[in-house]
């Protein structure tokens, strides 16, 4: 946006035919003490959350992390990253990267299944040093090879040297088929670097159970050569330790030495294996504990003599761990070897509990696996159908539903593992999460638009499920981290093209101490003129029409005259209300109550104008709806040092079906 000067003034214009307008009022920042009494809930229903559209037009946005000095990272799947600047508002390029991203995949005759290839630029971190030694972390897909890289690079300033890659790991990937690609990155506080990979496999051969096909023909359908396959490393989260030197070592506590049946049976990277598609992880800032969003098959019906229902699972965990797939899934319900060309069983359920064997024709691991921890959370496209009975499996028994897991919605899931946030009392942030949040893990999902927070318990079993900011628009969630100043920033818009809500946006804590709505704030306009000096372009304006009415200044002005070298238009209007701020120290709210008239015409607006100069203004409005028409929309644009910022269909979003009373709000940090 723009920065505060002291002559700086918050100016609510509103040009509508009859418009009845509530001042704006400041906000002022004060933390209150801690609530030791009530429950999270409790506390949680007060809460006040401000999402704010920081950086839009990111497109194809896939992941990101976070500086100490707030500077935020993203990644495009086009093999572009980015970095926003959160003094400044800018968003800068930092690298554009050949990467495959060709999506979708040509037919090919051999290979059976959907083409919706994945692969891309999907992941980045930085490393713990990164303020001192700039270096960067990142999982593509190369174009020149079958696989995808993890490589090193060093950014200065904010320019990353492609010169400086070293390929630190190679996963395969077969440019032939579907899907699953995963690719996040974390680090722990130690200095581990952690890797997730998909199971590259097709999601539609197999009628929504896991594929374990051993036909010759379709090798590629079977997930016991990649998920479960104790040496190969796809379907894993992996977790290395890099060195100075673009090497890396293996630390303690990995799931295997890769020295199991005298070597060469099992890949030391692994820390936790069993999984289809864990497109999105995080670590625990204070405990290192690792989680997990973990795409599932969607299966739906009876429990038959196959397997169960297909669950979407989140899991979380403290120690290297199977996680089963794809011979288990959710709560340990296990799969059965299945022949494709007789539609038959080869044999019996697996062992969740003692751990599977692995029979496939494709292994090259292990036969013997560890036993399978559970999914911490799972749940299925919906609850209804819940069956008491395997049919399929009359001796097996199924635990009834975990009351916490029916808060989880319904519908295809998207689970995208948030971060785990910490309360640090010592910082000084008006925008930080309050303490009652410390230590619940957000959920983010990218099918089902919505937030939720978690709270476990000392054995990592779900306590509660709550939701966050209930009603709010969250659209293709990809990513979220709490950066520096104690906000959540989430990527949104996620997709294999451009997304019209596309960007970073931050969430930021609302104390309870700013004005509400209808409370009258005085606009400190004295006089009976219009500062010419002060406002000398961006409103025209009639002289002989000023008024003042109960402390607010009346002006008469031509259409389209919020702001005068942007819109156009000659129609004279009734428009009335504009009322003059100066903007306070600190973070401050503004907030207006609009009745929308009936017959409103093309260019009617009402909203928000952050003044500084001619040539350094915000402008946020809306649009009723016209002519006869159902929707109406939003605007918005900063224009700074002589230019104008506004892209259409980014700035301009629709508002269905939009209401004659409209509360608009418009906040600040204090410097955007």
């Amino acid at each position: 946006m723009l920065g505060k000067r002291s002559a700086s003034l918050l100016l609510f214009l509103a040009l509508l035919l009859s418009v009845l307008v509530s001042t704006p009022g400041a906000a002022h920042a004060a933390e209150a003490p801690a609530d030791t009494e009530s429950t999270f809930a409790e506390l949680s229903a007060a809460d006040e959350f401000e999402k704010v559209l920081v950086a839009p037009g990111i497109s194809q946005p896939m992941s990101m992390d976070i500086a100490d000095d707030g500077r935020v990272f993203m990644t495009s799947r086009d093999g572009v990253i980015r970095v926003y600047h959160p003094h400044t508002g800018q968003v800068s390029v930092v690298a554009e990267l050949s990467v495959f991203d060709d999506h979708p995949l040509p037919p090919n005759p051999d290979f059976e299944g959907s083409k919706n290839q994945e692969g891309g630029l999907l992941g980045l971190a930085l490393d713990p040093d990164f303020e001192t030694n700039g270096r960067v972390y990142v999982y593509y897909t190369s174009r020149e090879e079958n696989a995808h890289y993890l490589s090193r690079y060093i950014i200065e300033g904010d320019a990353l040297d492609v010169a400086s890659e070293i390929v630190m790991l190679e996963v395969p990937y077969n440019k032939t088929h579907c899907c699953h690609v995963a690719g996040d990155l974390e680090f722990d506080s130690a200095g581990n670097l952690y890797l997730s990979t998909g199971d590259e496999s097709p999601p539609d051969l197999n009628q929504q159970y896991s594929p374990l096909d051993s036909r010759p023909t379709h090798w590629y359908n079977d997930d016991r050569r990649t998920s479960g396959n104790t040496n190969d490393l796809r379907g894993k989260v992996l977790r290395i330790t890099p060195q100075p030197d673009g090497t890396y070592t293996i630390p303690d506590g990995n799931l295997f030495t890769g020295d199991e049946e005298g070597g060469g049976k099992t890949r030391p990277e692994i820390y936790a294996m069993g999984f289809r598609n864990p497109f999105r992880i995080s670590i625990d800032p204070e405990t290192d504990r690792l989680h997990i969003g973990n795409y599932g098959p969607d299966r739906l019906g009876e429990w038959t003599e196959r397997g169960p229902w297909g669950f979407d699972q989140y899991m979380a965990t403290s120690e290297a761990a199977n996680f089963g797939y794809p011979y288990c899934i959710g709560n340990n319900y296990p799969y059965r070897p299945w022949d494709y060309a007789t539609n038959q069983p080869l044999g019996d359920f697996y062992d969740c509990e003692n751990g599977p064997v692995n029979d496939s024709p494709n292994n090259t691991g292990l036969e013997q696996l560890p036993p399978v921890t559970p999914a911490t959370i799972y749940y299925p496209r919906s609850w209804a159908g819940w069956p008491e009975s395997w049919v399929g499996w009359p001796a097996q028994e199924i635990n009834p539903i975990p009351e916490p897991f029916l808060n989880m919605g319904s519908g295809a899931g998207g689970p995208m593992s948030g971060p785990v946030y910490r309360y640090d009392a010592a910082l000084q942030s008006d925008t930080k999460f309050p303490e009652h949040y410390d230590g619940r893990w957000f959920l983010l999902d990218f099918h089902r638009g919505h937030v939720k927070t978690v709270e476990l318990d000392e054995n990592e079993t779900v306590v509660a499920i709550d939701d966050f900011m209930p009603g709010q628009t969250w659209s293709g969630l990809m990513d979220g981290e709490f950066g520096p100043d104690g906000s959540l920033y989430v990527l949104e818009g996620g997709s294999f093209g451009n997304s019209p809500n596309a960007g970073l946006y931050r969430v930021d804590y609302v104390s309870g101490d700013d004005p509400g709505p209808g409370q009258c704030v005085t606009d400190e306009f004295a006089g009976t003129e219009l500062d010419r000096e002060l406002w000398s372009t961006i409103v025209r304006e009639n002289p002989d029409g000023y008024r003042q009415v109960d402390g607010v200044l009346e002006i008469d002005m031509l259409q389209g005259d919020m702001i005068s070298n942007h819109l156009s238009g000659n129609i004279n209007t009734t428009a009335q209300n504009l009322v003059m701020t100066p903007v306070p120290d600190g973070r401050w709210v503004a907030e207006v109550t609009v009745e929308l008239p009936a017959n409103s015409v093309n260019h009617d607006q009402a909203g928000f104008i952050i003044y500084d100069d001619d040539q350094n203004f915000t402008k946020a409005a809306f649009f009723p709806p016209y002519s006869g028409a159902a929707d109406g929309r939003f605007e918005y644009l900063y224009h700074e040092n002589g230019e104008i910022r506004y892209q259409g269909g980014i700035d301009n979003a629709t508002v269905a079906a939009a209401p004659l009373t409209l509360h608009l709000r418009l906040t600040s940090d204090g410097d955007n």
